[in-house]
Formats: structure tokens, C-alpha cells, sequence
């Protein structure tokens, strides 16, 4: 089962990191707590995703380029741009976020507004893909410390994240529409408000995804 590997995971990072034996306590008490959870359907699931904006500072043009083909340094240079971590539950509510880098620290840190802002001692289970940033070191024991299950999607599978679907609706709309990044900036974190996101949970989400999640 999916909800098993999260641990064995933590504990196999630890290992090579030669920290598992001070964290013991902390992945056995978060492996008691998921189960009573579990049990007692007292958890809630969601999904996350993150994308970049960028627009080219000489010809003023929006850019569609992948974050990870582009140094960072380089990219500050010749682009403004701005990179959204998305969260978003079965219900079709957001959290969106602006992540300063997309480094590992970043995410831990957006994970730790995400549960804030969740506020309830439920156990969360974050659907991600597979990107590194999600299972730092940092991010793996802050995730244990909160009682977030992370569940990687199978590799190669957009389709199961809806949150997908709406990063090309987003970037449609921005390229025609927007030049200036903070006006682009607005827009994309109004969308988060927008009825389209309950119709893509109920209508394409729910009959992709595998019942094994």
C-alpha cells in the first residue's frame, strides 16, 4: 500500500544522512498516529503542484520554459518571474502560494503555511509528484513533525493531477492577456477562487485517479 512507503522512505533518507536512530521516536509516533487516523476516517487528501511565470525583461514576452532547463542566476538576469506552489483538496478549495527560489527550504516552508492555514489535527495526505524539492531532508521531517503523509504520483503521470490541467488553462490565459508579471501575478491568485476547480476535482480527477491512493 501507498500509505506504507512515506516511512520507509524517511527512514532510508535518514539512514544515508546517519540521523535515523535521533528520529526513531518521531517516524514511530507519526506511523501510530496515520493509522489511528486511517481508522478513524479522520484525514483529509490533497493534491500540490508548483509552475513559473516568467517574462522576458528585453522583448517583454511571457515565457513557457521549463523551471528545472534554466539556472536560477541566469533566470533572475534576463527574466521577471514568479513561481506558484499550488494546494488543492477533494472540496475544490486552494492554497496558493509564492515560492521565493523552488529550492527545498522553499517547500518545507510552504508546507508549513499549508498546515497552518489547514489549522485541524487531521492527518493530511499531500499527493506530489515526484520533483526532489518534495523529499528533502528538511521536508521529510517537518511533513513527520505535522502528520502530512507524502504520496509521490506514479512517475510520468500528469494526468491524475488535475492541478496540471489548470497550469495550461493558466498560461493560456496569461500569454495573451497580461505583460506586466505583478498584473499577471493578481490574476493567477484570483483563479484560485474560480468554480473551475470543484468541476475538475468531481469531473476529471476522481475518474483517473487509481483507488489504491
Amino acid at each position: 500500500m501507498y500509505w506504507n512507503k512515506f516511512e520507509t522512505l524517511c527512514r532510508n533518507r535518514f539512514e544515508r544522512k546517519n540521523i535515523l536512530e535521533e528520529n526513531k521516536d518521531l517516524i514511530n509516533r507519526f506511523e501510530l498516529e496515520k493509522e489511528k487516523d486511517i481508522k478513524e476516517w479522520n484525514y483529509e487528501v490533497d493534491l500540490q503542484d508548483e509552475s513559473s511565470f516568467e517574462i522576458d525583461k528585453k522583448t517583454n514576452r511571457i515565457l513557457m520554459i521549463k523551471w528545472k532547463k534554466i539556472k536560477l542566476e541566469l533566470e533572475a538576469l534576463l527574466h521577471d518571474w514568479f513561481k506558484i506552489c499550488w494546494f488543492l483538496d477533494m472540496a475544490g478549495k486552494s492554497i496558493l502560494q509564492i515560492m521565493k527560489w523552488g529550492k527545498g527550504d522553499d517547500f518545507r516552508d510552504m508546507l508549513i503555511e499549508f498546515d497552518n492555514k489547514k489549522n485541524n489535527n487531521k492527518l493530511k495526505i499531500l499527493i506530489v509528484d515526484n520533483y526532489v524539492i518534495h523529499f528533502t531532508i528538511n521536508v521529510l521531517l517537518e511533513a513527520l513533525k505535522r502528520k502530512i503523509l507524502i504520496i509521490p504520483l506514479p512517475k510520468y503521470s500528469p494526468e491524475l493531477n488535475p492541478i496540471e490541467q489548470l497550469w495550461r488553462i493558466l498560461k493560456r490565459e496569461v500569454r495573451t492577456k497580461y505583460k506586466n508579471l505583478e498584473d499577471m501575478k493578481e490574476w493567477v491568485l484570483k483563479f484560485a477562487k474560480n468554480n473551475l476547480f470543484s468541476w475538475l476535482v468531481k469531473n476529471y480527477w476522481i475518474k483517473h485517479i487509481s483507488p489504491d491512493f
